[in-house]
């Protein structure tokens, strides 16, 4: 072959459109593994690699169709922000939607000096920003919805390993000094899911070990994908059971990552089942909702000085130091511009004074997935490593859309209220809806980073750099558009 033949051999596989070939994957994926299967983690494996492929294939197959039909818009959006800004673009940009995201931060920040009569005229363009960064959004999600409906074979992945064994558990357990008879392992299970912490259902012989580990127990381990420890967490849930909220009883922490890799810690089981996701409410009851407003309202109620040893800031204080944080994260991590984490941080940064509200105890990631029901009753609310002191709105603004597919808000916030939560009022839920969209949009570029980077590797982490951080954004471009469009 000569070298010709060659140079148009290789222009031919570089000329191979990637959505094609990602469709391929997802096709030759099907082939080699059943979704249909009764194991669970290859269900959820396929799930998971599914979304992965979908939105893979419809970014390089139909992204660029998309982005074109909506060059105009930001182009003049882009002219009247030189003529608000003197001409001025800010730092070079060698792509449209990173010229827009500078525009955003360029009239951000004029904002903080400029008269009255000015900043009007920024808010409108700021407007019009959202409302195409929105619109340019859905088009892709119904493009993403599109791929996904249309006849495919399915995927699937091979199932995780299971990092703990029975045998290894209870010898390490045999290294405590108990006042009785030591707990004697029976048996450890694996449940799937989780991205933060491996979570292992432990079962305890018959007559060993205190009370509290008979019926059963769980081990929580850090997964080293995120910065929330079982180390912090362990002295939250003690503070926490102690004050008679319905978590888990602590039993044991394990700091050290030389015993199985990471720190664990280990609670007493708790009986029930988690009702539904934070997303897919599928087969979830309205009863569900109700105890998800029962256990805020009581976490709520609860006197932030039972649960934290120093004091906290203000609320504006608070909210605005960690979107300072999260924008800091975000900045270094050299990811690609964006026009709705850019408009979140100007938005929040500009309204975040007007939060009044008393600090509380917050869960950070509350849902239908984090909490247990047993035969209609609340036994439990899990996962308290994003816990923080904030406004109880958060958790609120974070479950709302998936309790309004279930019951009628107010119908939820009067079981909320009845349960000891205070007032919330709808300009706090709007304002938590932004944020909680910025905040979860800044965990999963950070996500994004770290996959690209190499230092995670897996298909969950894989899912939420490509597809599920890609959703935060689109909420978020969602609510800046209605916030902003309604002069708020």
């Amino acid at each position: 072959m000569s070298l010709a033949a060659d140079r148009s051999a290789w222009a031919k596989t570089r000329a191979l459109p990637k959505g094609r070939a990602l469709q391929l994957v997802r096709q030759a994926a099907t082939g080699v593994y059943d979704p249909d299967t009764a194991n669970a983690e290859r269900r959820r494996m396929a799930m998971r690699l599914d979304q992965a492929l979908v939105r893979l294939i419809t970014t390089e197959s139909r992204l660029p169709q998309i982005e074109a039909e909506f060059s105009a818009r930001h182009e003049a959006n882009l002219g009247r922000a030189r003529n608000l800004l003197g001409g001025v673009d800010g730092p070079d940009a060698p792509t449209a939607g990173e010229a827009v995201s500078n525009a955003v931060r360029s009239l951000g920040e004029s904002l903080r000096d400029c008269p009255e009569t000015e900043s009007a005229g920024i808010w409108n363009l700021l407007r019009d920003i959202a409302a195409t960064d929105k619109a340019g959004r859905q088009a892709l999600e119904q493009a993403i919805a599109e791929t996904r409906d249309a006849p495919h074979p399915g995927a699937a992945n091979t199932p995780a390993g299971t990092p703990l064994d029975a045998a290894a558990l209870d010898a390490y357990l045999g290294t405590w000094v108990w006042d009785g008879p030591r707990p004697k392992v029976a048996g450890v299970e694996a449940l799937v899911g989780g991205q933060s912490k491996s979570t292992f259902l432990v079962d305890i012989e018959p007559g060993s070990g205190p009370a509290g580990w008979r019926d059963g127990v769980v081990v929580r381990m850090d997964t080293g994908n995120f910065d929330f420890s079982v180390t912090e967490e362990y002295p939250l849930l003690e503070r926490l059971f102690e004050a008679g909220i319905s978590v888990p009883e602590p039993l044991l922490l394990e700091p050290r990552g030389d015993v199985f890799g990471q720190p664990f810690l280990i609670t007493r089981r708790l009986a029930g089942a988690a009702p539904g996701m934070l997303i897919d409410t599928a087969g979830a009851t309205p009863e569900a909702a109700l105890a998800l407003a029962e256990a805020l309202g009581r976490l709520h109620s609860v006197p932030v000085a039972d649960l934290v040893d120093s004091p906290p800031a203000d609320l504006p204080e608070i909210v605005e130091a960690a979107r300072a944080n999260y924008e800091q994260s975000w900045r270094s991590s050299s990811l690609p511009p964006s026009v709705a984490v850019e408009l979140g941080h100007v938005w929040i940064r500009e309204n975040v004074h007007k939060l009044t509200a008393k600090p509380c105890l917050v869960h950070g990631d509350a849902g239908l997935h984090n909490i247990l029901l047993d035969e209609g009753q609340l036994t439990g609310m899990l996962d308290w490593e994003f816990a923080h002191v904030g406004d109880p709105a958060e958790d609120l603004a974070y479950c709302r859309p998936a309790v309004e597919r279930l019951v009628p808000w107010e119908q939820f916030m009067e079981r909320y209220r009845d349960s000891g939560g205070p007032e919330i009022s709808a300009d706090r839920l709007a304002f938590f809806g932004v944020w909680c969209q910025l905040k979860n949009s800044a965990l999963a570029a950070g996500v994004l980073r770290d996959v690209a980077a190499g230092k995670i590797n897996n298909i969950d982490m894989l899912v939420t750099a490509i597809d599920t951080h890609a959703r935060f954004e689109a909420m978020l471009s969602q609510h800046l558009d209605a916030l902003i469009s309604a002069g708020h």
